[in-house]
């Protein structure tokens, strides 16, 4: 559309109802043209509708205003324009703007340039001719809460997010008519964060590059991805991730069609702390099944995964104190009928847990060192957890180790079946412990939102000694032995059916009613009923460097109750046996021992007189009670007295009673002073 020159005509308007390309239209296009020579012109078009493949939706009511143009019968260009748009998502409406339509070839070709668009600049240009059309988009500076923002209108599926940060980002897609056959981007993402409306979900101070690319093959979606984060931090309820002085790289392999999403390759790598490979295929329906997953790690420290990944959220769990040694490697496959496998391989592990830190006096020196209340050393195995098939067999080892702080456990192999919920013992096994053990002949550990478990078996003699010093209690002698008929833990409760027998001081003991609540936690609560029943006295007072005492002893402790393995309160009551018939002696310091703590006035009283001149006494019978409560003990004796009551009840000549007069002790005042005596053979330990 060329117009003669020898023609006195400046200017001209042209109305066109419908213009169409191979891949585009343009209705009711309007032209005003302002004639220059040989075709060079500056006009205003205005357009009503332009739709276009790469168009999400038409732009509407269109005005493009240029200085300088170029109209011809089948050209029609613009190289120094202004397109004027309204749109809620542009910030601002004026857009510089060349183009350049050549009806002639089927060429179209237009440039945007500093398009306002989330408070940054975007370039757009498309390019159309038969072949097919190519769209190119490269912003700087980009907002991203601006952009969010502007597309949540459009979108209103995308989730409810707190978002900010800067992006560059440079962006192309191909395609042939309506069919788009390519696309890809490359983003450098800097300083962005985002919390979703939980607060669960969090990112911070995040840098990376994020690109990838598509092409259409055979009705799919062929292309891969690729993650650099650079720095830093991203925090979930059950990980935390921070990135380090070197990069995590993400790479992912896809194939996407209307059927199914398939995950060929996905390649974690952790510098330094995790490199898993896992592969998905999740069918497309109405919502997204599982067909198919597997995972597997390479050797990794598990103290590496344990304080970078998890420590960051477990704030105060009973699991936050841990320090670990060893490698594990871990595989995981999932199965769209349900069945499950995850493979555990422990590389000589070791755990510890770091309680608290104590101070020790030495001299005037003071001297912090960690208490471990429980480890495990030299772990290996491997762990082989099924659902929805064949349980497999695993096997668990360990060297050594200890609970509650000195209790020693030696080597120890188990053979256990791992089950959908449950942990079952396949064959009976030994725990060394201390100088004995712990034969478990049954276990069942159920894994749910309230985890139990079930075992019996028996205690093989354990020295009480070894195990009175490892408590840190006072040292008591015998053993510790004796069937578990059924103990059943959950909810952090330990708790004894049926009764537990125990040698003890050559006597027996029974323990009823054994209930430990937050067994594995920082402040352990027991309840729990005993029975006493022919102690040795010479082995007891031997134990606790008493003074010599022989005769036999029963009683029972009811209601005991401790905190943190403290006794806080209980109902006590110990005395000689009705029909004791074994031979009852009392030495000097027993007597004074017994009498200093009850009160009864005689301390050194016996090594002052003639009877400084017998080592031992007899007696006919002894016994003492104490009902403690609110941090007091309150002590009665064997039998009541004149005044007071009988602690011990002499026979024949020469004749020593102990008579007590104290009623209320302070339990603490008392348990120092008897771990003096135990400690040292202290004949003078006084209670006032």
């Amino acid at each position: 559309m060329l117009a003669s020159p020898a023609l006195a005509v400046d200017a001209i308007t042209l109305h066109i109802g419908r213009v169409t390309g191979l891949e585009w239209s343009a209705e009711s296009l309007d032209i005003e043209l302002d004639w220059q020579q040989e075709a060079a012109a500056s006009y205003r078009m205005r357009v009503k509708e332009v739709t276009h493949p790469a168009l999400s939706s038409p732009l509407k009511n269109l005005m493009i205003t240029c200085q300088q143009g170029w109209v011809s019968d089948h050209k029609i260009a613009c190289q120094q324009g202004v397109l004027q748009l309204q749109h809620p998502i542009l910030d601002d409406a004026q857009i510089p703007i060349r183009f350049e339509w050549n009806t002639l070839r089927q060429k179209f070709e237009i440039e945007l340039r500093e398009l306002h668009f989330g408070s940054g600049l975007l370039t757009v240009t498309l390019q159309s001719n038969p072949e097919g059309w190519a769209l190119n988009i490269a912003a700087d500076a980009l907002d991203m809460a601006a952009v969010y923002s502007q597309l949540a209108v459009y979108l209103p599926t995308m989730p409810d997010i707190e978002l900010s940060g800067k992006a560059d980002l440079i962006a192309s897609a191909s395609g042939i008519d309506q069919l788009l056959t390519g696309f890809q981007w490359h983003a450098d993402l800097h300083d962005v964060a985002f919390s979703d409306a939980s607060g669960a979900y969090l990112g911070d101070k995040l840098s990376a590059i994020w690109q990838g690319n598509f092409v259409s093959e055979r009705k799919s979606w062929v292309g891969e991805t690729a993650l650099t984060l650079h720095q830093g931090e991203l925090l979930s309820p059950y990980v935390y991730v921070g990135i380090g002085q070197q990069p995590l790289l993400i790479n992912t392999q896809l194939s996407i069609n209307p059927q199914q999403l398939q995950i060929t390759k996905f390649h974690y790598d952790h510098p330094g702390i995790l490199i898993f490979t896992s592969s998905a295929t999740l069918l497309r329906q109405q919502e997204l099944m599982l067909q198919q997953f597997q995972l597997q790690t390479a050797l990794f420290s598990i103290q590496n995964i344990y304080e970078h990944y998890l420590l960051p959220t477990l704030a105060e769990s009973i699991i936050a104190n841990l320090e670990w040694e060893g490698q594990a490697k871990l595989a995981l496959s999932t199965q769209s009928n349900g069945a499950q496998l995850l493979a555990l391989k422990l590389d000589d592990v070791s755990v510890e847990e770091s309680v608290e830190k104590i101070a020790e006096t030495a001299g005037e020196d003071e001297i912090n060192k960690p208490r471990r209340s429980f480890a495990l050393y030299g772990v290996n195995g491997v762990l082989n957890w099924s659902s929805g098939q064949e349980p497999a067999g695993s096997t668990l080892t360990w060297e050594g180790g200890h609970f509650m702080e000195g209790v020693t456990l030696g080597r120890t192999e188990l053979d256990l079946s791992l089950h959908e919920n449950n942990i079952t013992l396949l064959n009976p096994a030994m725990i060394p412990v201390l100088d004995g053990g712990l034969v478990l002949s049954t276990f069942d550990l159920t894994v749910d939102d309230a985890p139990r478990f079930i075992f019996g078996g028996a205690l093989t003699p354990i020295s009480m000694e070894a195990f009175s010093q490892a408590m840190d209690w006072l040292p008591l002698s015998g053993t510790l032995s004796g069937g578990i008929p059924k103990a059943t833990y959950q909810n952090g409760t330990l708790a004894l059916e049926g009764a537990m027998l125990v040698d003890l001081f050559e006597g027996q003991t029974i323990i009823q009613n054994l209930r430990v609540e937050d067994l594995l936690g920082v402040w352990p609560i027991l309840n729990a009923d005993i029975e006493f029943m022919n102690l040795d006295l010479e082995a007891l007072t031997r134990t606790f460097s008493f003074g010599k005492i022989t005769g036999k002893l029963e009683g029972q402790i009811d209601d005991l109750y401790l905190e943190n393995w403290r006794p806080v309160s209980f109902n006590a009551r110990f005395a000689t046996p009705e029909q004791d018939e074994s031979r009852h002696r009392i030495s000097q310091r027993a007597i004074d021992n017994i009498s200093n703590l009850g009160g009864s006035g005689l301390s050194g009283a016996l090594s002052r007189g003639f009877l400084s001149f017998f080592e031992e006494f007899r007696y006919a019978r002894l016994g003492v009670s104490c009902r403690l409560e609110n941090g007091v003990c309150e002590l009665d004796g064997v039998e009541a007295a004149e005044q007071g009551s009988y602690l011990v009840k002499g026979s024949g000549l020469p004749r020593v009673d102990i008579v007590g007069f104290n009623h209320q002790v302070d339990w603490e005042l008392l348990i120092n002073k008897l771990a003096e005596i135990a400690g040292t053979g202290v004949d003078n330990a006084e209670i006032e």
